[in-house]
Order: structure tokens, then C-alpha cells, then sequence
């Protein structure tokens, strides 16, 4: 698999240890992104970091497209907000720690954690995008 951070080289392939060292630097500070990706086009991506981590999923590239909610939420706010461009519900943020284990599942094709709810946000994705094929 192939890891890709903002900024950074892309790591092709990329160990466990390597990806977790990776996503540890994202506990805090600017919000940027990272994406793990299978040779098959599917891929993990989140963006945010530390406290405000959003975190999607897609089965293969012209599968369907999830992002990650969790029920009750974990942060201390109420009220949607907004983590870059996108609108989000307190439910779709993620801590870094939770984002490693789900990027750690994905590296290793074992199931993700089984608080996360996985909510297909395909058809707003392509309607956002005007239908055009890749990621968020």
C-alpha cells in the first residue's frame, strides 16, 4: 500500500511502523490530510488533525464512498461545524489515536474498529463534485 501525508514523500509501500510514526505527527495543530491507498483504488483518508480528525473510507475507486460517524460523539460540541470546507456533525470527528487504529485495520486488511458507523455519503460526493470519479 501506498501512504500519501500533505507535504510530506509518499511512502510506496509503506510498514505499520512507518504509518503510525506518520499519523502521530498529525496530533495537533494545522488541518491537512493523508490517505492510505490499496492497489485495487480503495483508500482511507482523513483530514483535520488531533481533536478534529475527519475519517472516510472507500471500498475500491468505483466503489461507494463512507465517512465515519460515532454514536454518541466524543467531542464537546453540539453543533455542526465545519473542518475546512466541509460541514460537518459533532458524530464524524475523530481523535488521531482512532484515525491510526483505522488506517493500522485497513494496512492490514483486518475489520475497523466496531464503534465507527459507516455512513455512504457517495451521491452528495458526486453531486458536490458534478459526478467527476476520485476522492473528496
Amino acid at each position: 500500500m501506498k501512504f500519501k501525508r500533505e507535504g510530506k514523500k509518499v511512502l510506496d509501500p509503506v510498514s505499520e511502523k512507518q504509518l503510525r510514526r506518520q499519523l502521530t505527527f498529525k496530533k495537533g495543530g494545522e488541518t491537512t490530510f493523508a490517505i492510505l491507498e490499496a492497489e485495487n483504488g480503495g483508500y482511507v483518508q482523513m483530514l483535520g488533525g488531533g481533536v478534529a480528525c475527519c475519517l472516510e473510507w472507500r471500498m475500491s475507486l468505483s466503489g461507494p464512498h463512507f465517512r465515519a460517524c460515532q454514536f454518541p460523539p466524543k467531542v464537546a460540541w453540539n453543533e455542526p461545524s465545519k473542518l475546512g470546507s466541509i460541514d460537518m456533525q459533532p458524530e464524524e470527528f475523530f481523535f488521531i489515536g482512532q484515525v491510526i487504529e483505522v488506517f493500522v485495520a485497513f494496512l492490514n486488511h483486518k475489520p475497523f474498529p466496531d464503534y465507527i458507523t459507516w455512513k455512504d455519503i457517495t451521491q452528495e460526493l458526486q453531486s458536490h463534485l458534478g459526478n467527476s470519479p476520485g476522492r473528496a
